[in-house]
């Protein structure tokens, strides 16, 4: 086959066998997997209407209009959380990639940027995935079969549905890996391996703040364990890759970073999540056994014979035949990465476990004895009977390192164990088949493979497809006729809360005292209590001191008796003004009433 005039040379044969068929292949499998939104990307949304995708949108277009429209800082939003404002550099989403989308999202669209970032996201991890099975020893099928079971593993399948920042940040994880393998093989071109290993390193932080802490622990894990005797044979030429490491990946994130952390120590408290919460989002163990909660096959039996009680972080699976395959390569081959992949997947899911030891959705507790003594040592494990919740390494992390307590949803830990397990079953796929002789006999092997994996991970049809059109809403188009009076707030904040709520202000153009994100402003924090006694007239008090001339009343298809209950005394309170009711059918709403805000 070398011999054939295609391959007369080399690149051309690097270009077809390791470049562009396991390309189209991601691209392929990416397709498929996210039809019908990866073919109308700019109708489309992968989620529900009330779900995190449209803060993401909200992202990408608030900075185009920033950059190229406003040419302000997008940095800060004035008009979010008013009258405080909201300040982004600790947002959810960090600044680089929604400023590096913005010429992206002029072009087409904040939605059809959102989608095509998301399958680029897909088939850039599978390609890192790839490229790093290929680093130590696996053959290109076994490579592409890696590619496929990180780039689609359940946990980032459930990100597809709106965490544009989980999805960009892992993918970087395995090119992570890959410049650390090539960074110890190639000496004659070690620096620019380690000035490779600071970018994908820093880019993965610059995806979401959370990979401070997940592309940290994945990076120290392989610089002591898998390069650390290397370093100890030859300390001063390792401290110059250490330091062009260093000096790219602060350059990359370095400002960001900073001026994240400033705001950070500005939220204080309102930045971290207390125990209850945190230990609320540790991943139960039988959820490691079972198929994944995303994949419509298994979507009953996931919940219902083994109940999902906290989410996402209920999908913890890695997939039983990447698992088994890790294991034939591991033992088999047992490359010079092994020490490093093992470490890799202890710590990884050890950390998945959360604060405390969970059992079938529950922690698990040892009976009542004598806890006085551990009452003051660590309270958060003794429960209310007296008895004891079984600690876990992520809660001596959380006692001991607060700012860890910014972290949660544990079963993102899975990330970086995801590409480690990935690149060993590469292995596995290797050896089985260089014991298989015949080439039928290995493209049998390689189709049953592909086709197991592509059921294991399947999540078709996806089980929510949000067209754009169904998010338009009347009472935007009414507000936006009423530029003079800029201030609204909507209510229930227990709905208005997410992203949703950010997308509409593009359609009604209204300043919003409320916003969305898991950490708010402390301003609005510290008013949060008085806006959720709505309507009282301490709520109504404090809404005419900012300026609101527009009240949103969300009414759930779950609420048939509002017209006979609540409306009443909305409307019998002189301080509200009743506009129109909009029939508008988003999600679960059925209706909403706007009201005007009057005077005491």
């Amino acid at each position: 086959m070398t011999n054939h005039p295609r391959f007369k040379h080399p690149w051309r044969r690097v270009f077809l066998l390791d470049i562009l068929i396991p390309l189209s292949a991601f691209t392929a499998v990416t397709i498929f997997f996210l039809y019908p939104v990866s073919l109308h990307p700019g109708q489309m949304i992968n989620g529900r209407p009330f779900e995190d995708a449209f803060e993401y949108v909200w992202y990408l277009e608030w900075y185009k209009r920033a950059l190229f429209d406003l040419r302000v800082s997008p940095l800060f939003h004035p008009g979010i959380f008013y009258p405080g404002g909201w300040d982004l550099r600790f947002a959810a989403f960090p600044p680089i990639y929604p400023a590096l989308l913005a010429p992206l999202t002029a072009w087409v669209g904040p939605v059809a940027s959102y989608n095509l970032a998301v399958m680029g996201t897909c088939i850039f991890a599978a390609y890192g995935t790839y490229a790093f099975a290929r680093a130590f020893g696996s053959n290109r099928f076994g490579a592409v079969i890696a590619g496929l079971a990180f780039a689609f593993l359940p946990q980032r399948t459930v990100y597809l549905g709106g965490h544009l920042n989980f999805l960009i940040g892992s993918m970087w994880l395995p090119w992570l890996l890959f410049a650390l393998v090539k960074v110890r093989e190639k000496e004659q071109s070690q620096l620019w391996w380690a000035a490779f290993a600071g970018m994908a390193y820093a880019m993965s932080i610059a995806g979401s703040w959370h990979f401070i802490f997940l592309s940290s622990v994945l990076l120290l894990i392989w610089v002591v364990v898998y390069l650390g005797s290397s370093i100890r044979r030859s300390v001063s030429v390792w401290a110059k890759a250490g330091a062009v490491f260093v000096l790219v990946a602060g350059g990359v994130i370095g400002p960001f970073l900073v001026n994240a952390m400033l705001v950070r120590q500005q939220l204080s408290e309102n930045a971290v999540f207390d125990f209850a919460n945190t230990n609320a989002t540790a991943v139960s163990l039988e959820r490691f056994l079972i198929p994944s909660g995303v994949n419509p096959l298994f979507w009953d039996l996931t919940r219902v014979v083994f109940p999902m009680t906290n989410g996402q972080d209920g999908v913890a699976t890695f997939g039983y035949l990447v698992a088994a395959l890790f294991v034939v390569g591991l033992v088999v081959v047992r490359p010079a990465a092994a020490p490093a992949m093992l470490v890799t997947l202890v710590v990884g899911v050890g950390l998945m476990l959360g604060p405390t030891l969970h059992f079938w959705g529950q922690p698990v507790i040892l009976p009542a004895f004598g806890v006085a003594w551990l009452q003051n040592l660590a309270p958060e494990l003794v429960q209310g009977d007296g008895s004891v919740a079984i600690p876990m390494p992520a809660y001596v992390i959380y006692k001991l390192f607060p700012p860890f307590r910014t972290f949660h949803s544990f079963s993102r830990w899975g990330l970086i164990v995801a590409p480690v397990l990935a690149g060993g079953a590469a292995l596995g796929i290797t050896v089985l088949a260089g014991r298989i002789r015949g080439r039928g006999l290995r493209l049998v092997l390689g189709a049953l493979a592909t086709l197991f994996m592509l059921i294991e991970l399947n999540i078709q049809p996806l089980p929510a497809v949000t067209r754009i059109s169904d998010m338009q809403r009347s009472v935007d188009a009414w507000l936006a006729q009423h530029p003079e009076e800029p201030v609204l707030i909507e209510y229930p904040l227990t709905y208005t809360l997410k992203g949703h709520t950010l997308y509409y202000t593009f359609a009604h153009g209204k300043k919003i005292v409320h916003g969305a994100g898991s950490i708010f402003p402390t301003a609005f924090t510290d008013n949060l209590p008085v806006l959720a006694q709505w309507p009282g007239e301490a709520t109504l008090d404090l809404l005419q001191r900012f300026g609101v001339n527009f009240v949103l009343v969300n009414v759930f298809y779950t609420e048939p008796d509002f017209e006979q209950t609540t409306l009443p005394s909305l409307l019998a309170n002189p301080r509200l003004e009743l506009i129109d009711r909009f029939d508008d059918a988003v999600g679960p709403v059925r209706a909403i009433y706007l009201f005007r805000l009057a005077g005491p």
